[in-house]
């Protein structure tokens, strides 16, 4: 039992850094410069955890607004709903260091 426990927390830093190189890739591969500014701006949010309504009340639009702007996103960047969220997060994480948008 010793032994196991041994090898997962040995072989966990490189399952971290392969996770960090593939999110780190995915995120500077996104085509962010075909984003407007504000739906730049809701790609930044989303990354940051805030929900559809935080986002509305923040850039002063409505949540339908909101839902079409993330559809917008979607359908501009090639990802689903869930790839949205998940992309915005590892872009704050590991790609956000080259904008060019003041948003980030």
């Amino acid at each position: 039992m010793a032994g196991r426990r041994q090898g997962v927390a040995h072989d966990q830093p490189d399952i971290v850094n392969t996770w960090q190189r593939r999110s780190t890739t995915v995120a500077s591969d996104l085509p962010l410069d075909l984003l407007n500014p504000r739906e730049h701006r809701l790609f930044v949010a989303l990354g940051k955890g805030k929900l559809n309504k935080q986002i509305a009340e923040e850039l002063g639009l409505s949540v339908a607004t909101v839902e079409t702007y993330r559809k917008s996103i979607s359908a501009k960047l090639g990802l689903s709903g869930s790839e949205l969220v998940r992309a915005a997060v590892l872009y704050r994480v590991c790609g956000s260091a080259g904008l060019s948008h003041e948003e980030s």
